[in-house]
């Protein structure tokens, strides 16, 4: 259980990421140095539902989620780009694909 003080400065930090991510974006370790924490703590705040539908609206929760998840996609798309740039794909005969390995 957080004492009193420690749950208004937990309060000003979810408010805090909560704003800066709906102004500015970015990833979690971006914000994260913007705002001097770490990039797990971001993500803990910016999921933190209570708090945040508490004080600024369920809206605002709602578009926060959004935006993860479009961040998310969008980093999915990134990661396979980058394997397919940097993996050899072998196929078998029949040009079915058979796995791969580093270039």
């Amino acid at each position: 259980m957080l004492s009193e003080d420690q749950q208004k400065r937990k309060t000003a930090n979810v408010l805090k990421a909560a704003r800066y991510f709906l102004a500015h974006g970015g990833s979690m370790i971006e914000i994260g140095k913007a705002l001097n924490m770490s990039s797990s703590s971001v993500q803990r705040y910016l999921n933190d539902e209570q708090t945040i539908k508490t004080y600024l609206g369920t809206e605002c929760f709602d578009e926060i989620q959004r935006k993860l998840l479009e961040n998310k996609k969008e980093g999915l798309v990134r990661g396979g780009k980058n394997y397919a740039k940097n993996n050899e794909f072998t196929k078998d005969e029949l040009g079915r694909f058979t796995g791969s390995r580093r270039k």
